[in-house]
């Protein structure tokens, strides 16, 4: 009996692309399926309050960001529609393991849209902003400290929305920023 040769790790996306998971090709990211998968996917391993996902919470970062920046506040956590929202903690304890290949997705996600590498800073302070606000008003607050300290939580309230219509206001928001398919 023959030896099977181990096949090169990838992902089938929600539009049929196939996606080697160690050398993404920036030609096989498309909009919709980072979308599609975003909005799927739950912040927090889940432990909101009510679903929310990381789609809605990179249309809020966005909206967040000067004119200039607000492309890159609605993608700054796109790779993971293709390799999973993972806590800061836990990817603090993975370490290079799991952020080099983030880190692959994101360079391809940037080159695909046109978008300079790296991402500006300031998205993670808007990034903040918004993860205390998220905290304020999905999540039971158990009064731990974070560690995040400099920024200030939004005075409005998180409105609760299906998966679809934020799937569909990640795409919107994506045309209104510069994006192009």
């Amino acid at each position: 009996m023959g030896q099977k040769l181990m096949q090169e790790p990838f992902m089938q996306t929600y539009t049929g692309k196939t996606i080697k998971i160690l050398d993404p090709d920036p030609d096989m990211i498309c909009i919709q399926d980072i979308a599609h998968h975003l909005a799927l996917i739950n912040r927090y391993c889940g432990a909101t309050l009510v679903p929310y996902s990381v789609a809605q919470h990179s249309v809020l970062v966005s909206n967040l960001c000067s004119p200039e920046d607000a492309l890159w506040g609605l993608m700054h956590d796109s790779a993971e529609a293709y390799v999973q929202d993972i806590q800061r903690p836990l990817k603090q304890l993975l370490g290079t393991a799991y952020s080099d290949i983030e880190d692959r997705f994101l360079q391809a996600i940037a080159n695909h849209f046109g978008l300079t590498y790296p991402m500006p800073s300031i998205i993670k302070t808007y990034d903040n902003i918004a993860l205390l606000t998220e905290r304020r008003d999905l999540m039971l607050d158990q009064g731990e400290d974070w560690g995040i300290s400099g920024v200030s939580i939004l005075p409005g309230k998180i409105v609760d929305k299906t998966w679809n219509e934020v799937e569909m206001d990640f795409v919107l928001t994506f045309l209104c920023t510069g994006g192009r398919v």
